[in-house]
């Protein structure tokens, strides 16, 4: 049995495996749908103390607590433990270094979060009703790391404002972390490629948004001089109207934005992507549909690393080449290319992102709540204000900048 690398034991009542079973090369262990009394009987499972291990999947076990040993699974990558009885994670949890998923779906019980690995790629936290506290920070993001994170909270209500705040702020600071290592590689360029995107239930932009607008689509004038050296991207979010979403695709959904950068010459460039996105996490066997009756909010934070458009500074062609106007189209649609109608974006909004100088105390941590916005010759605009020569007004129809160009 010393070669075994995939053990699926889904709704056994297996208790302990025999002591002569030596599962040093598993990979893959499923004990879904199996009944587990205390911790003490899933810590006598096979993979306790593997170091191997890098899939887990405890769906539907009963299990209350996690054993103390958790941490030593340093392997693991994939973690899946919804529809169980825990109230909280173990401390120990961030030690697992290795852990891209966590599949919390439908811990009705689970009423906080501890602080979570640093490389992290998605926490889906769906169904959470009881969750009232995370983490502060909910990681520790890494300099080096270019990845994709997603943090889904949908349906869980008891998250107040301040916790919300503090999901974003995370997310903030992770992205900001990330560009500033793009902006060191020289990656410049208009194409928006998401760094970190959440959700929540919420019918409101956050207020730090300069440029907002009811409906799915927003236009806004750029300024002079907006894309300097210390440009990294762009944050965005919507609010999303969920009109009984539940389906054959209602566990794929993905919101995605079709961009238009134009010039003063009329020349454009269009592209889309994807704000935020969910599927079944951890290649969970819980396939059961999310039915979302409320609004929720998604909010991006997005990175511009492809040279769309290059320009001299120093050059009047460069001038006339900068784009001065951009529009965001928002839509949704179930992971392909259909778009999901029964689902509507009434709300949006747009801030441009800046890199903070290296002595700038916005890089080591800043709440979302404190700074935001940055130009080349503004500190960083404090998001309950507003800065005169960026809060966008509704014109005709369209964001304009108060500022002319």
């Amino acid at each position: 049995m010393g070669c075994l690398e995939i053990l699926l034991m889904d709704g056994t009542s297996i208790k302990q495996t025999p002591e002569t079973i030596f599962l040093s090369n598993l990979k893959v262990f499923s004990f879904c749908g199996s009944s587990i009394e205390d911790s003490t009987e899933l810590a006598l499972l096979p993979f306790s103390g593997n170091s191997c291990l890098s899939d887990l999947y405890l769906t539907n076990c009963n299990i209350y607590k996690l054993p103390d040993n958790f941490s030593s699974l340093h392997s693991l990558r994939s973690l899946c433990l919804s529809r169980n009885n825990i109230e909280t994670l173990p401390e120990s949890i961030e030690k697992l270094h290795c852990l891209l998923f966590l599949d919390l779906k439908h811990c009705r019980r689970l009423n906080s979060l501890p602080v979570l690995p640093p490389n992290i790629q998605c926490v889906d936290a769906h169904g959470c009703v009881s969750l009232e506290k995370v983490a502060k920070p909910v990681t520790v993001p890494l300099v080096t790391e270019r990845m994709h994170t997603t943090f889904i909270f949908t349906d869980c209500f008891k998250l107040n404002r301040a916790e919300q705040e503090a999901i974003v702020a995370q997310a903030q600071l992770k992205s900001q972390l990330l560009a500033r290592t793009s902006l060191q590689h020289n990656h410049k360029g208009l194409v928006l490629d998401p760094l970190v995107a959440v959700c929540f239930p919420g019918s409101d932009i956050p207020s730090w948004f300069c440029h907002q607008s009811m409906g799915s689509s927003i236009e806004t004038n750029l300024l002079p001089h907006w894309c300097n050296n210390k440009f990294i991207g762009a944050s965005l979010g919507v609010v999303v109207t969920f009109k009984d979403h539940e389906g054959r695709h209602a566990n794929r959904l993905s919101v995605r934005c079709k961009c238009r950068f134009q010039n003063r010459n009329g020349q454009s460039i269009r592209f889309s992507f994807c704000l935020g996105v969910w599927n079944e996490s951890c290649g969970s066997s819980c396939h059961e549909p999310r039915k979302l009756g409320s609004d929720h909010v998604f909010i991006s934070f997005n990175n511009c690393n492809v040279p769309v458009f290059q320009w001299n500074e120093e050059s009047n062609d460069g001038n006339r080449c900068r784009p001065t106007s951009a529009s965001f189209e928002f839509y949704l649609t179930d992971g392909t290319e259909r778009k999901l109608e029964r689902c509507k974006v009434t709300r949006c909004g747009m801030s441009l992102l800046y890199a903070p100088d290296e002595n700038d105390r916005g890089f080591q941590g800043t709440r979302v709540t404190d700074t935001v916005e940055r130009t080349s010759s503004e500190a960083f605009v404090p998001i309950r204000g507003r800065s005169h020569s960026q809060v966008g007004e509704r014109r005709n129809g369209r964001m304009r900048d108060e500022m002319p160009l």
